[in-house]
C-alpha cells in the first residue's frame, strides 16, 4: 500500500475544511485556464495548503496527492479529471449544527386495574399471622 494513502484509524476528515483548501487551488487553475497570471508563489502556497491536514481515503485523497505533487508523472487528462473532482467538493460549506427542539417523551400509562398489588410471601413464613414465642 502506498505510504501517502495510509490513513490512521479514528481520524475525523472535515470535508468542509478540505473544500476550502481545494477552492483556492481550483480558482488558481481556473484563472490560468482563462489566461490570468496568478501572483508569484500563489499556486505553490495553495498546493502546500491543500496537502496539509489529514488526507481523506479513496479517490479524493489520490486526487489531492496528485494535484499537490504538481501532477508529476500524470497525463493531462488525469490531472484535469482530478481538478474536476476537486471542483465538485468546493461547493461543500460548513454548516452550524441544527438546533434540536426538546420534546417530552410520550408517557406510558400503567393499567392500574390489572396491576398486581399483593404482597409476596417469603419462604418459611406462614400466612396465619405471627407465631408466639414459647
Amino acid at each position: 500500500m502506498d505510504e501517502d494513502l495510509e490513513q490512521d484509524t479514528g481520524v475525523v476528515i472535515d470535508l468542509a475544511d478540505i473544500s476550502q483548501r481545494a477552492r483556492k487551488v481550483v480558482e488558481i487553475y481556473d484563472g490560468l485556464a482563462s489566461g490570468d497570471r496568478p501572483e508569484p508563489g500563489a499556486l505553490d502556497a495553495a498546493l502546500h495548503e491543500l496537502d496539509t491536514g489529514p488526507r481523506p481515503p479513496g479517490q479524493l485523497g489520490s486526487d489531492i496527492a496528485l494535484i499537490a505533487s504538481g501532477a508529476k508523472g500524470a497525463t493531462r487528462a488525469s490531472a484535469a479529471s482530478a481538478i474536476e473532482r476537486l471542483r465538485r467538493i468546493t461547493s461543500v460549506k460548513p454548516m452550524p449544527p441544527a438546533a434540536r427542539r426538546w420534546r417530552p417523551r410520550a408517557r406510558q400509562r400503567r393499567n392500574r386495574q390489572r396491576a398486581d398489588t399483593r404482597q409476596l410471601q417469603l419462604p418459611g413464613f406462614e400466612s396465619h399471622g405471627p407465631k408466639e414465642a414459647s
